[in-house]
Parts: structure tokens; C-alpha cells; sequence
């Protein structure tokens, strides 16, 4: 039996008389032991016991912790499942059923136009642009002043050839997109689409991208069905609607009854919106709802309703010469986003002249055409008659790609007349004049200036066969807009190519 002493609770030896730890009399320890046996584990067992407590509230905490990393992995590896879903069903192909036509599928040979923009960068692109919308704040929409009847018209055709550039502004940064009707045909137009990207900061395009449609005369007659937008990778025709355009039909309600039934084609977003929604997670049903977006029966559905009681003039460079074209002003609003819309008023050619789209889904984007241009069936030669006029020409059919001196295809026309007017002028010598917009830095667009005037020098020189020492060329960046660069219309403006005869 072991005893302790009562005073301080030390461990007494037999053969001890005093405790060693507070030196009390161990007679008294020893009645009180005698009276109450304790085992002699009976101080340390409770050491012991918080011990094994300590262990278990750490084995408990460290439980915990992988409980909740667990639940955490478990959620990534669910949203990453998500996302792969929807990628898998953009990057499919659609159907081709309704690419037949009486021309032909075109599918075929359009599969390799297409540079660097796939639906899954155009997915990265909307999401950057919904980011960017949620942050920033959008420009006001343009206000544009009432039409004058008594302005004479400028007739824009419905014929091959006709060029419409237009410029977009979303919050990721500036677009131009490029329409050619490239066939003109009793039964249908084909029209071949490009767009070129440009980020905020200015530098090199972003994206560029290219497809094509085919619509039937008879949907730009009677068609309430509206695809603005042309995908690559879509079939080349899709029945019943139509793009660039409303119909006669549309226009004509609007003029009549002041508002016209109306659906148009939901946007990648609206799509996208619909699939993350979707309770339903399986990947049949996340492929059929990415392809959503290229089924010609997914539309959304509104009351397009026009807005004021006449026309507004609205502003275009038309074959390189300013002018206003009167423009139908409507709008349209669905369950997703709102459109606030201007269309050419000629029931013959009802072009989407402008517009914004509105509400979360619109993402603050905003878009005008800025550049018409068409083949006139008595070509004048302005460009010659400008230069023997005051000697210098603004030059506005000369296309780039965002940040490059690459000159597009849609060029040509104005490149062979500028070397018709060499021809026939021997004698002359022009300076080919570069001007850019002002993102991107001074320096940057002084650089990009110069490229493309040696660009332009260099096609009239190698295709044209115009002698190297008669064309002169020279960047001034951004040192000389001609209209402000805050604006969208302004921007686009600014970037042309001016001639001056030496």
C-alpha cells in the first residue's frame, strides 16, 4: 500500500518520518493512509486521461479537415465535369439536315475558313465579356437627329458585291465584322461573314473568324425569324429565316402597325445561362442544350415594336463618301436581354444598321455600321477626282486585321481602283498615308501606321505592277483623327488610309 501526504500530496517513503516535499509529521499521513487505501496509480491516471482526450480531439479535428477537403475536391471534380459537358457539346458538329438546299451544301468547303475562332473560344470570350460587363460600366447609346424628307436617298442595292463593315464594342474589347453578298441568284443571296477582335489595350487580334450563309429571297420577303449572327461551323442555310436583314414583311408591319411579331436566334450566352441552370446534368442532355444554339427552332420570341413616329438620319460612309440614310428605329425585348435596333428603310434592303442589346445578357455590347460600299453600274472614280480636286483622298475600303498590317481580301476593289488611277495618271506620285485609332499607345500605333502605308505600297506594287519609286509611305499613328476616339463609330473612323498626290 502506498501513502501520501494529506498537506501537499507527495509520495511518502515507509522508513520516512517527515514528508520530503513540505516536511509534515508522517504519523498523521500514515492514520489517514491506513484509513483510505489508494492504489498507487491513483495521481497519475488522471494525467494519463487528459492525455488520451488531447489525442482524441486532434483525431477528431484532422477528421474534420479531410471531411471538408473532400466535400471541397468533390465540388471542383463536379464543376469541372460541368464545364467539360458543355465544351464536348459545342465542340461537336451540328446537323447538317438543314444545310440542303438548291445550291448545294456549302458546309464542306467552308470547314477550313474558320482561323482560330472555336465555339470554345467564343465561349472563353462571352464569359471574359460577362466579367468585363458585371465590372464596368457601357457608353451611352448614340442619339441621332430626325430624318428631313426632302434629303435626297442614297439607294444601297441588294447586289454582289455589296460590302457592309460594321463595328462592335463589347466589354472585352472592339470588333469589326466584314458581310459580302459574294452571289446574287433569283432563288437566294450568299453572304460570306468575317470578324476581327481586338483587346482593350490594343496589340495583336485576339480572334479572327470566317463563315458563310446562304438565305432565301423569299425569307427576306416574308421571314419574322432573325439569325444576325453567323457561326462558323453552323449549316450554311437555315430555312425560314434571315441575316443582315429583316424582311420586307417586317419592315412593312413596323411602318403599318407600328410593331411586328418577331424572334431572333438566342445568343451563346443565353444558352450557356440555360445549360448551368439545367437540373438535368446528364451529358446527352448538356450536348443538347450547347447545341441549342445552332438548332433553327431555338428563337427567341418578342413583340419588335417601333420607336418615335419617323425616321432618324442615320450616319454611313457610303462607297467613301459621308453621307446619312434614313433608318427605321425599333425595339425588342425578351425574357433574356432587350434590342434596341436601326434598319435601313427600304423594303427592298431592310440592313441592321445599328443597334444595342441590353440587360445582363447583352453585356453592354453595342454595334454600327460604319462602311458601305457596292459595285455602281456607272463606276465613278472617286478616289482620281479627289486627288485632282484638292490633291489628298480619304480612303475607307482598305481592311486590317486588328494589330497587323495584314490587309483582308474585301480590299481589293479599292486597291485595283487606286491603281487604275496610277495608270492612268503616269505622271503621278502619291504618298500612302496610315492612320490608326488611339489604343494601344502612341509608339505601338506609329509602328502599326508605318506597316500598313509599306503594306499598301507593297500589294499596289507586286500585284498592281505600280513602279516602286511613285508611292511613298508614311505612319502618323494616331496624331490625326478625325473624330473622337471615345466612341465606337469615332475609333473605326480614324482608322483609314489617305492619299496625297507629291
Amino acid at each position: 500500500m502506498a501513502s501520501f501526504c494529506t498537506n501537499c500530496g507527495n509520495r511518502l517513503e515507509q522508513s520516512t518520518k517527515f514528508c520530503t516535499g513540505c516536511g509534515a509529521d508522517t504519523s498523521v499521513v500514515d492514520s489517514v493512509a491506513s484509513a483510505v487505501q489508494l492504489p498507487s496509480s491513483a495521481v497519475a491516471e488522471p494525467r494519463q486521461g487528459g492525455h488520451r482526450l488531447f489525442k482524441t480531439v486532434l483525431v477528431l479535428l484532422a477528421l474534420i479537415i479531410l471531411l471538408v477537403m473532400g466535400s471541397c475536391a468533390y465540388v471542383g471534380y463536379r464543376a469541372k465535369k460541368k464545364l467539360d459537358k458543355i465544351k464536348q457539346g459545342f465542340e461537336s458538329p451540328p446537323s447538317n439536315q438543314a444545310s440542303q438546299s438548291a445550291g448545294g451544301s456549302r458546309e464542306d468547303k467552308r470547314a477550313g475558313q474558320e482561323r482560330s475562332g472555336s465555339a470554345t473560344g467564343n465561349l472563353g470570350n462571352m464569359l471574359g465579356a460577362l466579367a468585363g460587363a458585371i465590372g464596368g460600366k457601357s457608353a451611352p447609346p448614340p442619339s441621332y437627329p430626325a430624318w428631313n424628307p426632302t434629303d435626297p436617298i442614297t439607294r444601297i442595292p441588294l447586289r454582289e458585291g455589296l460590302v457592309v463593315v460594321a463595328s462592335h464594342h463589347l466589354a472585352d474589347g472592339d470588333r469589326e465584322s466584314i458581310d459580302r453578298i459574294d452571289s446574287d441568284k433569283p432563288q437566294a443571296i450568299g453572304i460570306a461573314f468575317s470578324e476581327d477582335s481586338q483587346t482593350p489595350s490594343g496589340g495583336e487580334a485576339r480572334q479572327s473568324r470566317a463563315a458563310h450563309r446562304t438565305v432565301l429571297r423569299k425569307d427576306l420577303r416574308d421571314s419574322h425569324q432573325w439569325m444576325q449572327s453567323i457561326h462558323s461551323g453552323d449549316p450554311d442555310m437555315f430555312p425560314g429565316t434571315t441575316a443582315i436583314s429583316i424582311s420586307s414583311e417586317v419592315l412593312n408591319d413596323l411602318k403599318q402597325k407600328s410593331e411586328a411579331s418577331f424572334s431572333r436566334r438566342a445568343s451563346t450566352l443565353e444558352t450557356i445561362v440555360s445549360i448551368s441552370t439545367s437540373s438535368d446534368t446528364s451529358l446527352e442532355n448538356s450536348k443538347k442544350n450547347a447545341k441549342a444554339a445552332t438548332d433553327d427552332s431555338d428563337f427567341a420570341k418578342c413583340t419588335l415594336t417601333k420607336v418615335g413616329k419617323v425616321d432618324v438620319a442615320f450616319p454611313v460612309i457610303v462607297n467613301d463618301q459621308r453621307t446619312q440614310v434614313p433608318a427605321l428605329h425599333a425595339s425588342c425585348v425578351s425574357e433574356s436581354a432587350g434590342l434596341d435596333l436601326y434598319f435601313l428603310d427600304d423594303p427592298d434592303n431592310a440592313i441592321l444598321l445599328g443597334g444595342a442589346a441590353t440587360g445582363l445578357l447583352g453585356l453592354g455590347e453595342r454595334w454600327q455600321v460604319i462602311k458601305i460600299s457596292f459595285p455602281e453600274q456607272v463606276p465613278v472614280p472617286r478616289i482620281e477626282q479627289s486627288l485632282q480636286q484638292t490633291g489628298r483622298a480619304e480612303v475607307y475600303g482598305i481592311y486590317f486585321d486588328f494589330g497587323s498590317d495584314r490587309i483582308r481580301s474585301e480590299s481589293e476593289p479599292v486597291l485595283r481602283e487606286i491603281a487604275q488611277t496610277m495608270n492612268d495618271n503616269p505622271s503621278w506620285k502619291l504618298t500612302v498615308e496610315g492612320h490608326t485609332d488611339n489604343m494601344g499607345g502612341d509608339s505601338y500605333n506609329l509602328d502599326l501606321s508605318n506597316r500598313r502605308a509599306a503594306a499598301v505600297k507593297r500589294a499596289l506594287v507586286i500585284r498592281y505592277h505600280i513602279a516602286s519609286d511613285r508611292l511613298s509611305p508614311v505612319g502618323y499613328g494616331a496624331t490625326r483623327p478625325k473624330e473622337s476616339n471615345d466612341t465606337l463609330e469615332g475609333r473605326a473612323r480614324n482608322r483609314r488610309v489617305e492619299l496625297e498626290r507629291q
